[in-house]
């Protein structure tokens, strides 16, 4: 009879051994495990307040909501430290994908991948992918940069009639802006004539940051024909720049196709052109992409999805309808 309750006592302490080790967690695999169960909730980490992204996080609940998803919600203003804590935080919530409304930064932003990877949860980008090794992300849906950044440097140039000095603003380093810059700078290698008189990084990510690096350029620089930005806050700032330095003969380029943007276009105040985006339809693709993948584990999907793009100038600034912010739903931005 000793020996029986010996015995027993033996299998409940092992039992409670192997327990206590399970509850202790932190491994590779028990993070994997986590990852992989269903929560019907998704995170979303979103890069800036912008009417531009605030787009493209409605298009993402507006497709998964009324399939049952739930969100987690963050900003990081480009910070990568911000980032990550969001994305521990959501992860210790339990999610079932993390969707980056662009990643803070192309390469920084690898850490905050490379943790949501081990865990098993399927990564989805908007507007900017990450670029870093080593990390995984199912697809990225965005614009194609380097086509808008060749698509305004080319007509902006055949406006100053191919020679003259430029400058060029630009911005955070992430991807889009990254390759919006390479965009130009393939159009510059094929126009000799075309001077890059001036090269900057905007010190402040902001419409008056913007409009003081603009206004140094060209007091510094009379002979500056046209200047080439990373965003959206070239258009904006553009005729009040024009009009303070009085060089309503300058050309101004950028990439977006904001809403206040294309009004000062329209104007016709200042000489502006844009790449207009459709930031809602990216939220709307990267979306449809993680229930392709949730209903089919094999789904083929692509690492780019591309948005279709709009060269705006004065002459269809009028009719163009590519960002409606009536879109923007009222739980987002706020």
């Amino acid at each position: 009879m000793k020996r029986v309750l010996l015995i027993v006592l033996a299998l409940v302490l092992i039992s409670s051994l192997a327990t206590g080790c399970g509850s202790q967690g932190g491994s590779g695999d028990s993070s994997k495990d986590a990852g992989s169960e269903k929560h019907m909730r998704v995170g979303i980490i979103t890069s800036d307040q912008t009417g531009f992204y605030n787009l493209s996080e409605s298009g993402i609940m507006n497709i998964l909501e009324p399939l049952g998803y739930s969100f987690l919600r963050g900003t990081s203003r480009f910070s990568v430290a911000t980032e990550m804590q969001l994305v521990e935080d959501f992860l210790s919530q339990g999610i079932d994908a993390m969707f980056f409304n662009c990643p803070a930064d192309a390469e920084g932003s690898a850490a905050s991948i490379a943790l949501l990877n081990d865990a098993g949860v399927p990564v989805f980008c908007t507007d900017s992918q990450p670029i870093a090794p080593n990390i995984e992300y199912v697809t990225c849906a965005m614009s194609n940069n380097i086509a808008a950044g060749e698509m305004i440097a080319e007509f902006i140039f055949g406006q100053i009639g191919n020679e003259g000095k430029i400058a060029i603003i630009d911005g955070p380093q992430v991807t889009c802006v990254i390759e919006r810059m390479q965009g130009y700078n393939n159009i510059l290698a094929k126009n000799p004539n075309v001077e890059l008189a001036t090269y900057v990084m905007v010190s402040e990510h902001t419409t008056a940051g913007n409009a003081a690096t603009k206004e140094n350029i060209l007091q510094g620089d009379p002979e500056i024909k046209a200047i080439l930005g990373y965003c959206a806050y070239t258009g904006i700032v553009a005729e009040t720049v024009a009009l303070n330095m009085n060089r309503t003969d300058v050309w101004f380029g950028g990439v977006d196709g904001a809403p206040e943007e294309v009004e000062v276009i329209a104007n016709g105040v200042a000489k502006i052109a844009t790449a207009g985006q459709t930031p809602y339809e990216m939220g709307v693709l990267v979306a449809e992409a993680f229930i392709q993948l949730r209903d089919n584990p094999n789904a083929n999907i692509p690492k780019a999805i591309w948005a279709p793009l709009t060269l705006v100038t004065y002459e269809n600034a009028k009719n163009y309808k590519g960002m409606d912010y009536s879109l923007i739903r009222s739980d987002v931005g706020s």
